[in-house]
Formats: structure tokens, sequence, C-alpha cells
């Protein structure tokens, strides 16, 4: 009798983790719905791979369609959003290719320059803090531009007209 008992929790229990897990989907997980007739069949993490596609509150989606169409895009992450204070990219070149800044999610490097690397983080929605150690300096920068994929300066706390700009 215990044998049937246990064997009963046992089924229970895996096909309650089979059900939660079958209905947990899109929408439910803070993902957008797919489009109609779609599925997702992947993701990245916040911010999509290390290219920085995405912005760090997007994951870059993969959707395959019922008529055999495949759907990669950035699409808005409610977890993502919630934990990311970046909401910009600022991968890329600045200042006409004198500065690489290599984002990951909130925090950042730069290479490039007289002053040697640098380490970064954002501060706020479009505020950062960058350390250059070699330098002794840091520096706070407001990121400039309307388009959150491609902002285009960053305006730095000293010395005055501070600007980079992107190429």
């Amino acid at each position: 009798m215990k044998r049937v008992a246990l064997l009963v929790v046992v089924v229970s229990a895996v096909l309650s983790f089979l059900f939660v897990r079958g209905t947990v989907k899109a929408g439910q997980n803070g993902w957008p719905p797919p489009n109609p007739g779609c599925h997702y069949i992947g993701n990245s993490a916040c911010g999509g791979d290390d290219k920085g596609q995405c912005t760090p509150q997007e994951r870059f989606m993969s959707q395959q369609c019922n008529n055999g169409q495949t759907i990669h895009d950035c699409r808005a992450d409610d977890y993502c959003g919630k934990t990311s204070k970046g909401r910009v990219n600022i991968t890329g070149v600045w200042q006409g290719g004198g500065y690489q800044i290599l984002q990951h999610g909130d925090s950042f490097s730069i290479i490039g320059g007289a002053a040697g690397p640098a380490q970064g983080a954002f501060t706020g929605p479009r505020t950062i803090t960058v350390t250059w150690p070699q330098a002794h300096a840091t520096f706070n920068g407001v990121i400039g531009g309307t388009d959150p994929h491609h902002p285009v300066t960053i305006q730095w706390d000293h010395p005055a007209n501070n600007i980079w700009r992107r190429p």
C-alpha cells in the first residue's frame, strides 16, 4: 500500500511539473505574445548577444511560424526592463574610432584613448559613471539621442563641453 501511495505522489509530481511547464507561454513570462501563427523557439539574455543588437530591456527572440517563416527580432521583456538601468545601447565606436565601448547589460568597458582601459556602469536610464584606473579619474556622463538602439552623444561632467559622438 505504501508503494502505491508513493507511486501516486511521484506520478502526481511529474504530471504537475509537466502541466505547469507546458502552460507558461509568452505573455505569462513577461514576453510579448508571438506573432499570429508563430511560437517562440529561442531567446537571448537581456540585451541580446554580445553584439548588443537589442537594448538592455529587450531580448533577441526567435519565432517559428506555421507558414515555415522564421522571425528574429528584439522584443521588450518585463524582467529585463525591471532589472536594467541602462535602457539604451552604447556598444560601438565613439569619437571617430578613438574609443570602443563594449556593453554587457548595465555594465560596460571602454578601450582606446590615452588614459587606457576603463570600466563603467549605468546609474540611471541615461546616466553612466566611468572609471579610468590608470588615470585615477572618474567621469559621469549623460547619454543623448532619441533612438535607444543608437544614442549619438555622451556628455561628460568634466571638462566643460566634453562630448563624445558616434561616427
